[in-house]
């Protein structure tokens, strides 16, 4: 008798064990996300529109690469932020992404959102990180008017239980959305995103 009660109280602990660790990898990484850095940007003028170049340094936390691993979701909220001087109604752009980690078949499956979808198959997690981190050619929007203007930067990457996503499918499919990338946004809380990073201050002439 005192071993089947020992037994099922291992049983208990092992599972409360299990449950502390999943609870850990899908739990909000706050600290985590303020690394984000920005390792290159360039800021150019192509007809009447504002493009970007930038290259992001320390985009996934260990916490969020430990998640990743495990098989859990990820998704990926980019936002880009244009003040003018002028005080003008601020420009934001939104970019989405998600990752899938099939661990059975070590494939990686990105899929990117920045005017036009983009996806990405691999079993190399570098060229993930790289295509994630890297954006040649976004469109920001207009030149804002005024003399000069503040480019900012704000990332969520947060990971996602398949009990989650199919939860809020469920939602968006009753409010008759669905879109994937909306989906995700739903699922991206402020307080996984970074503070705004500041990419940097120009004026027209610059960018001549």
């Amino acid at each position: 008798m005192h071993t089947i009660r020992g037994k099922a109280e291992a049983s208990r602990r092992i599972v409360s064990i299990c449950a502390c660790l999943f609870f850990f990898v899908v739990s909000p990484g706050h600290a985590d996300a303020r690394g984000v850095a920005v390792a290159a940007q360039r800021v150019y003028l192509q007809a009447d529109t504002l493009k970007l170049n930038i290259e992001l340094d320390s985009l996934f936390s260990r916490r969020a690469l430990d998640a990743i691993a495990s098989g859990l979701i990820t998704s990926v909220v980019m936002e880009f932020r244009l003040d003018s001087d002028r005080r003008s109604k601020a420009l934001v752009y939104t970019l989405g992404m998600r990752l899938d980690h099939d661990i059975w078949e070590g494939r990686y499956h990105v899929v990117r959102d920045a005017g036009r979808r983009d996806t990405l198959q691999t079993t190399d997690f570098d060229s993930v990180s790289t295509f994630c981190s890297t954006l040649h050619g976004l469109s920001l929007g207009p030149l804002p008017e005024g003399r000069s203007f503040r480019l900012r930067l704000r990332v969520g990457v947060t990971p996602i239980s398949i009990e989650q996503e199919q939860r809020s499918r469920r939602w968006l499919n009753v409010l008759q959305k669905g879109s994937l990338l909306e989906l995700f946004f739903s699922l991206d809380r402020p307080s996984e995103r970074t503070p705004w990073i500041e990419i940097g201050r120009y004026s027209p002439e610059d960018l001549q």
